[in-house]
């Protein structure tokens, strides 16, 4: 599921669910313009899917952090295990490392290290090397990681997705490739 915001002048929101195919190929199942972004809205369009689509056979289900997107998906496609897209998480990470704290901004070099460490946390194939890639640390830098990605590491990292079948594929691009 993704959405694409303020795709008219009036400011809608058109939200499209995917599905990819054994054969990696996606297919666009349906579309939804809304002009708010609510966990009510988005529910009412996943509603009026599951009521006509089998969403049983859905075994894995990907999407940014969005909180209203996660709840509605979780209410109508129960017992699907739920991924976050790589993309969308690094993204948040370097909007993190560029935002300065109080007047203090991080030295580039500083940015650099941080971003490789936990892109390769990402990837790594064992809770021993992911361990390794965890650092403990004082300040809101720390905390952040902490707190909002290494609590949640199943949904990001590969060894968190490798019993999944995601055929590979760790961001919501390939599916988005489908629309263009």
């Amino acid at each position: 599921m993704d959405g694409t915001y303020g795709v008219t002048t009036v400011g809608f929101s058109l939200f499209h669910l995917l599905c990819e195919e054994n054969k990696r190929e996606s297919q666009p199942t349906t579309q939804y313009f809304t002009k708010t972004e609510t966990r009510e809205d988005i529910s009412e369009f996943l509603c009026l899917f599951s009521e006509n689509n089998d969403v049983s056979v859905t075994k894995v289900k990907i999407t940014d952090k969005g909180c209203n997107e996660i709840a509605a998906l979780e209410k109508y496609f129960p017992g699907t295990e739920h991924i976050l897209c790589l993309f969308h998480v690094f993204k948040a990470v370097d909007s993190r490392l560029n935002q300065k704290v109080g007047d203090k901004a991080l030295t580039q070099t500083c940015k650099e290290d941080i971003r490789e460490r936990f892109r390769n946390a990402a990837y790594e194939e064992t809770a021993a090397d992911l361990k390794l890639k965890k650092r403990d640390g004082q300040g809101s830098l720390a905390a952040y990681f902490r707190d909002n990605w290494f609590t949640i590491e199943s949904k990001w990292t590969k060894l968190g997705r490798r019993h999944l079948p995601t055929f590979g594929n760790g961001t919501k691009n390939l599916q988005k490739r489908s629309l263009y």
